[in-house]
C-alpha cells in the first residue's frame, strides 16, 4: 500500500473503500460478546515490537496498529487461538509466549462509549517468522514494521496509532517491565 497517513491506495492504484460495519459484522460489533483482539509482540533480544502500518477504514487513512482482529466463533476456539491466527496473518509471526493483559475472565476492555466493541489485549513475547503464515484478508493492506521502544512511545504518542494499540502498547509495556525485561 502506498500513501501518507491522509490518504490510502492499494499497489495497483485502485483507492479502497471499506465501512466498518462491513469488516465486523457478526463478530466485533454484535451484541453476542465477541470481541476483537489486539497483539502486543516483543523480541527480548533486540527489544523490538512489531507494529503495522495499514489503512484503516474508519478514518479512510493509513495509521499504526498492532496485529489484531474479531472473533468468530465459527473459526476460533477461543481468545488466545484468534489472537495466534491474527498474528500469523498480519505480521507473519508465530509461537512465543503469551500473556493475556486482562484478568482471567474478564469480558473484554470497551473500545469506546458509543457502541458494543470490546476488545483483549495480549501480549507475545518472542515470537518467530512463521514458516506458513495464514493469508491475509482481501480488504487488508500492511505493512510489517519494527520498531524500539523509544520509537514506540513516540507513536503511541503521535496520534496516528489506533487506541485498542495505544492501550495495548500501556499494558505490555507495564508488564514487560514487571517481568524483569525493561
Amino acid at each position: 500500500m502506498t500513501g501518507t497517513l491522509d490518504q490510502a491506495a492499494a499497489p495497483s492504484g485502485r483507492r479502497k473503500g471499506f465501512t466498518w460495519r462491513r469488516l465486523f459484522q457478526g463478530s466485533a460489533s454484535s451484541s453476542d460478546g465477541s470481541q476483537a483482539l489486539d497483539n502486543y509482540s516483543f523480541e527480548v533480544l533486540s527489544e523490538e515490537v512489531t507494529l503495522l502500518r495499514e489503512y484503516a477504514q474508519g478514518v479512510n487513512r493509513l495509521a499504526y496498529s498492532l496485529p489484531a482482529g474479531a472473533f468468530d466463533r465459527r473459526k476460533h476456539s477461543s481468545n488466545e487461538e484468534c489472537a495466534r491466527a491474527e498474528l500469523s496473518e498480519e505480521a507473519m509471526l508465530a509461537g512465543g509466549r503469551w500473556v493475556e493483559l486482562l484478568p482471567p475472565g474478564h469480558p473484554g476492555i470497551p473500545e469506546v462509549k458509543w457502541c458494543a466493541n470490546r476488545f483483549t489485549p495480549y501480549l507475545c513475547i518472542d515470537p518467530q517468522p512463521d514458516a506458513e503464515p495464514a493469508p491475509r484478508d482481501y480488504e487488508e493492506f500492511i505493512e510489517v514494521l519494527r520498531v524500539g521502544i523509544p520509537e514506540l512511545r513516540r507513536l503511541m504518542r503521535s496520534g496516528d496509532m489506533m487506541l485498542p494499540s495505544v492501550a495495548t502498547c500501556f499494558w505490555a509495556l507495564d508488564e514487560l517491565a514487571q517481568l524483569g525485561y525493561l
